[in-house]
């Protein structure tokens, strides 16, 4: 099964990380603050966005896990049919293990391509994609390849 790999963009200006995420085969954009049409002029991609093709918030709905509670939020929203987008500052299988037990909707907040391969080969099937967070060309690259 394919894995979807998405990059999270900051700033939609930034022509570098947009055209390096368009070569490196990404499925998706992720802007947070949106910016679809600017991005679209660039390139035919599908963005997740305030303004996207999916909308963020909606259809796709990051989650950051802190606790427990966040872990049932993020489990509560894949029961709802949203695809989560799960982002941790100590970043631990635990709660993906737990998340991907109650829906296959589960994308991984990454910032490496480390962090990338543990996520997409947790318990086997691993997490239905990742978000890449990084403002690092060559790390984009790197994931494309991979």
């Amino acid at each position: 099964m394919k894995k979807e790999f998405i990059v999270a963009v900051k700033d939609v200006n930034n022509k570098n990380i947009v055209t390096a995420a368009l070569e490196s085969g990404i499925s998706k954009l992720l802007l947070e603050r949106g910016g679809s049409d600017k991005v679209k002029k660039l390139a035919k991609v599908k963005t997740i966005a305030p303004d996207g093709d999916f909308k963020l918030g909606d259809e796709y709905v990051i989650v950051e896990i802190k606790g427990k509670e966040d872990e049932e939020k993020a489990a509560s929203l894949l029961k709802q049919g949203k695809k989560v987008i799960v982002k941790t500052t100590d970043w631990t299988i635990i709660p993906l293990e737990n998340l991907l037990a109650q829906g296959d909707e589960v994308y991984a907040w990454v910032r490496s391509a480390e962090e990338a391969k543990t996520a997409l080969t947790i318990l086997e099937k691993g997490t239905k994609g990742i978000v890449l967070d990084t403002e690092d060309v060559n790390e984009i690259k790197k994931i494309g390849r991979a």
